[in-house]
């Protein structure tokens, strides 16, 4: 192939420079003509003393020269472009004078240099960083005030965290928080628990609770079988309570409990969470009861600048 350099051939002035309406001028590149520029002019007339020049005619040297690095830029660029395709015994498409018998560069995939620290995709409807719930939730005949703060959002890790607060629980305490996180159940992880004291039988009990459930009850189980949330309304998760804030020193309250997890169904459509504590040593089936709580104007979600 032709270097960049001889892909546009400024040709003597005699034959590729034309006169028309007087003072403008035609140049010719590769036998198409283009309007001159004061640059392209001094180029085809370049029978100059580098010595005698003004300083308009230098900075007009100048302009010149900067305008050949930029066609021979362009040149490269379009040997680099797939122009042509070779048809059958070496036949070359031909585009713009330009004829190639195969690629002359295989096309690369463009990095994203910020890849590694680029904004993951951290929130699906009211699940995101900041999102608030309020609701109760329901022990036998009592009823207690829940709150929960969603601190941060993971799709690609199927995982969230934040806070529970609960009153009333207690009277050494009257506000409780916990701090949670949630297994998503998907890809990363299964309707199986497999921990936290809660068996198979644990399982089914719990996640039939759940009327979105149903269609799911015979084959929860099969190692086969993957639940993809992002194709439904309805997101199945589990909530580990770990410590109290602020003091994660506490490991015990009397009449209280965080050594189990929650089952917990949402509901996009509706912006509802259901869910149910367990724990092999609580009273089961307590029930959790959240609505989302409409966020404030000021609110908005994470976001990255480019």
């Amino acid at each position: 192939m032709d270097s960049a350099d001889n892909e546009y051939n400024y040709h003597s002035m005699d034959s590729n420079v034309d006169a028309h309406a007087g003072s403008s001028l035609f140049i010719r590149i590769d036998g198409i003509r283009h309007w001159t520029t004061c640059a392209l002019a001094l180029s085809a007339t370049s029978n100059f003393n580098l010595n005698t020049l003004t300083p308009a005619q230098r900075s007009i040297l100048l302009l010149k020269q900067q305008q050949q690095q930029l066609i021979a830029g362009l040149a490269l660029l379009r040997k680099r472009q797939p122009l042509g395709i070779s048809g059958a015994g070496g036949a070359t498409a031909r585009n713009g004078g330009l004829g190639l018998t195969h690629w002359q560069h295989s096309p690369r995939e463009k990095k994203d240099p910020f890849d590694a620290v680029r904004l993951r995709p951290s929130r699906i409807a009211h699940l995101y960083a900041g999102s608030r719930f309020q609701g109760r939730q329901k022990s036998g005949s009592n009823s207690y005030e829940v709150m929960v703060d969603i601190k941060d959002v993971n799709l690609k890790d199927s995982s969230l965290c934040g806070y529970l607060h609960i009153r009333g629980l207690t009277d050494e305490y009257p506000e409780l928080t916990t701090f949670f996180d949630a297994e998503i159940i998907g890809n990363a992880y299964s309707f199986v628990t497999k921990k936290w004291d809660a068996s198979a039988k644990t399982d089914k009990e719990h996640w039939t609770l759940f009327k979105p459930f149903e269609p799911m009850c015979d084959i929860f189980t099969n190692d086969d079988f993957k639940y993809d949330f992002h194709n439904k309304d309805v997101i199945f998760m589990r909530w580990k309570e770990h410590f109290l804030v602020p003091d994660h020193r506490v490991e015990g309250i009397t009449g209280a409990s965080f050594a189990g997890f929650y089952y917990i169904c949402y509901s996009m459509s509706k912006g509802e969470i259901e869910g149910y504590y367990y724990h092999q040593s609580s009273e089961k089936f307590q029930k959790l009861m959240l609505s989302h709580i409409q966020e404030r104007p000021s609110s908005f979600g994470s976001f990255e600048f480019r």
